[in-house]
């Protein structure tokens, strides 16, 4: 407030008008270069703000695509290894098969046997 005053003081003298008036002049190209400075380094912020916000965006795209292949990479080893499990069983179940069919298969070369001895 006191320099506010001074300036007027200085403003109304009229000797004083010229010089002060150049120096208020200077004070506003100053104040004006250093609100341009201002505005480009907050534009600056702000595209590097974006740019960043950009990446994190992709980022988390990225992130969820791989989460969506892992589950799906997931539900495709569980469907494997349930289909495994079921071949197992049938070919457990086809062995057995095999095996009853050669114990059949022996009895009837047995009888076989048995009836040409006769």
């Amino acid at each position: 407030n006191l320099s506010l005053i001074s300036s007027v003081t200085v403003l109304l003298d009229p000797q004083l008008r010229p010089a002060a008036m150049e120096e208020y002049l200077a004070n506003m190209r100053t104040l004006r270069s250093y609100m341009n400075d201002l505005e480009e380094e907050a534009a600056k912020r702000s595209a590097e703000e974006q740019r960043q916000r950009t990446a994190i965006d992709a980022h988390d795209s990225d992130i969820a695509l791989v989460r969506a292949q892992a589950k799906q990479v997931s539900d495709e080893a569980e469907h494997l290894a349930k289909a495994r499990a079921h071949v197992c069983v049938e070919m457990a179940e086809k062995q057995g098969r095999i095996a009853s069919l050669e114990v059949v298969g022996a009895t009837l070369k047995q009888v076989r046997i048995l009836d040409c001895s006769f």
